[in-house]
């Protein structure tokens, strides 16, 4: 019988795979140049450059998966402080804007990349705790 930990991972590598190929081989990040007048934005002063049609594909799938992801934590965070709640919002902006593509800081897709992986560990990571404390004996 698989476990609630074993979905998890199972899910987990799942997307870090996916996001790993997407950010690596069909993504780029369009460097700023010296002749750009540059606005202060905070989501960012980098855009990420067009994709062709399997990167949109692998993009509109890692967002399908990564939003059944979401279900499954959400519900495991249900009814949770909001200082936990802002934690697990805010790791799932970071990596709903890096599949999504939003502006970024990062001067590359490797930074986007690991910030994304980080982000997606931390809300694992709260999703095993809250579960472990609402199921002691699983």
């Amino acid at each position: 019988m698989k476990t609630f930990d074993d979905y998890l991972d199972l899910r987990t590598k799942e997307l870090k795979d996916g996001l790993t190929n997407f950010m690596l081989v069909r993504s780029a990040i369009s460097p700023r140049t010296p002749e750009e007048v540059f606005a202060p934005c905070p989501e960012g002063d980098r855009y990420y450059m067009d994709m062709d049609a399997v990167g949109r594909k692998m993009q509109a799938y890692l967002k399908e998966c990564y939003e059944q992801f979401c279900c499954m934590i959400d519900v495991v965070l249900e009814g949770q402080p909001d200082e936990i709640l802002s934690k697990a919002n805010k790791s799932k902006l970071s990596i709903c804007r890096t599949i999504e593509h939003k502006l970024t800081f990062c001067t590359n897709c490797r930074e986007a990349l690991d910030l994304a992986l980080a982000a997606l560990d931390e809300q694992v990571r709260l999703a095993r705790e809250i579960y472990k404390e609402k199921n002691p004996e699983a």
